[in-house]
């Protein structure tokens, strides 16, 4: 307001800085919304059952593997029952076991509601994700044992002292499990490995060469690969079994899913775990890339604060 009680005219820059700062809002709203209904599978191994590695429902429904069919959902292989929420490591036992390599499907669906809480395929349609079913494919191999990578996370994990923790590493035989840099969306150079024992390992911790952390942004990727004890990738249909674990450097006070004092634990006996049995959010949406969006509209923020009080 101008000494003279009209209206202060509203300066090009002001217009500019609020319309950046809104649009930063609505970006972030967006990358947020796209973490609901989602799942992540990677290549694997299969013995009776199938390992998701994370999935979020935004309502209670099924987490129903299919069989391909060319290149869409086909016909239900296994379910497992997931209440709203985040989920960790879900083990869908199939109906049918693996009998060849092959692709398969992991979709969330609905639940009808009726209260029994099985699965049926007439009645409980897949769920949606952007106007295209909430699913992936998957590549999947028959075997005695489990075979996968799991590295699930809610947020980035911050790079501890160049350490990162890796969430599971199923193996048949005595092996590594290897960091390797993102090399145009392929596994690229390894920078960090640790040996793993057959069976399934548990918060498996992998020293990170720092000069590459180094160089680095504050919010970057790797793949996590699994290799034989001679360094040959293990591989299902022509993808390497492996995850993605997104990462985060410096110290801000916060542990950010960091590995302090994490040893691994190898358990040789029966892959654990099951439907609904990991880490559940209760339905709070902080999927992986939460953390940045928020960092991006913080910064936007301070940035047209300062630039309106310049005005």
């Amino acid at each position: 307001m101008n000494a003279d009680g009209t209206a202060e005219p509203v300066s090009g820059r002001r217009v500019a800085v609020v319309t950046l700062l809104v649009v930063a809002l609505a970006g972030g709203a967006t990358l947020v919304a796209a973490h609901g209904n989602h799942v992540s599978a990677n290549p694997q191994v299969a013995d009776d059952d199938l390992v998701v590695e994370s999935a979020f429902v935004s309502e209670d429904g099924h987490l129903v593997v299919h069989r391909d069919d060319g290149g869409r959902p086909g016909e239900p292989v296994g379910h497992a029952g997931v209440e709203q929420g985040y989920h960790e490591n879900v083990r869908v036992t199939l109906d049918a076991g693996v009998d060849a390599e092959t692709t398969l499907w992991v979709v969330l669906h609905e639940d009808d509601g009726d209260g029994d809480g099985e699965f049926d395929p007439t009645d409980d349609p897949p769920l949606e994700s952007f106007g295209s079913v909430a699913g992936r494919q998957v590549s999947v191999r028959p075997g005695d044992q489990p075979v996968y990578v799991s590295a699930p996370g809610q947020s980035a994990q911050r790079v501890d002292g160049g350490t990162v923790r890796v969430d599971r590493v199923a193996a048949a035989e005595d092996g590594r499990v290897e960091i390797r840099a993102v090399d145009g969306g392929r596994p690229g150079g390894v920078v960090g490995s640790t040996a793993v024992s057959a069976g399934v390992n548990e918060n498996v911790t992998v020293d990170v060469d720092e000069s590459f952390v180094a160089e680095q942004p504050e919010y970057f990727g790797v793949y996590v690969v699994l290799a034989t004890a001679e360094g040959d990738v293990v591989d299902v249909g022509g993808e390497p079994v492996h995850s993605r674990l997104s990462l985060r450097t410096g110290d801000d006070g916060s542990d950010g899913g960091g590995a302090d004092g994490v040893d691994v634990v190898t358990a040789t006996t029966d892959d654990a775990g099951g439907a609904g049995d990991g880490d559940e959010s209760g339905g709070v949406l902080a999927l992986p890339g939460f953390g940045v969006v928020v960092a991006l509209v913080a910064v936007v923020a301070l940035l047209a604060a300062a630039r309106l009080r310049e005005d």
